[in-house]
């Protein structure tokens, strides 16, 4: 009856530690994830975005749907890798920021935003627009400064984010278009 008694003290042990040790992983992980969270700068959705233009260091560039593709304004003879840009779409549709460094930056030069690495216009079929202006890269290189142009915060980007609205016509090129081409001669 004793062992009986201290098995049954064992079992209720076990499941309150049990208990106990799910409940502090499960707060400790929403502790966590609220940590990470990221700051929404703009929002748009895809079927609605009709231009996207990105004026950085390689030019103008400035993107339009056509039907189901996507072509570039002034050299209607490239051909473009539509993966390539529907991924840069994307990008767009949801543009996060990781963090707030200012909330009412007034010397936008030390960010690199005064005149910015790139700034990306996103504009709606109904013509309605946002810009996005890309700053410096933070010290650590694990980013860039941002902020959308119609607002004094400025926040912080991921670098891979950031980069895709640097790259130049040649980034965005159907390579394998020139590639046949240069097989069939």
């Amino acid at each position: 009856m004793k062992l009986y008694k201290n098995t049954i003290i064992l079992v209720v042990v076990l499941v309150l530690l049990g208990g106990a040790y799910y409940f502090i992983s499960q707060n400790k992980s929403k502790d966590q994830s609220g940590e990470n969270k990221t700051i929404t700068l703009f929002e748009m959705n895809k079927d609605k975005i009709s231009e996207i233009n990105i004026n950085n260091a390689t030019g103008d560039l400035i993107f339009k749907k056509q039907g189901d593709d996507w072509v570039i304004e002034g050299a209607s003879d490239v051909k473009l890798d539509q993966v390539k840009i529907e991924s840069m779409v994307w990008d767009v549709t949801f543009i996060e920021a990781e963090q707030v460094v200012e909330e009412n930056a007034q010397d936008l030069d030390k960010f690199g935003l005064k005149t910015p690495g790139a700034a990306v216009t996103i504009r709606s079929a109904d013509q309605s627009d946002a810009t996005l202006l890309i700053g410096d890269k933070l010290p650590s290189k694990t980013g860039y400064y941002v902020k959308m142009k119609d607002s004094q915060g400025v926040y912080t980007m991921a670098s891979s984010k950031g980069e895709t609205f640097l790259n130049g016509l040649d980034d965005y090129k159907d390579v394998t278009a020139s590639s046949e081409e240069s097989e069939n001669k």
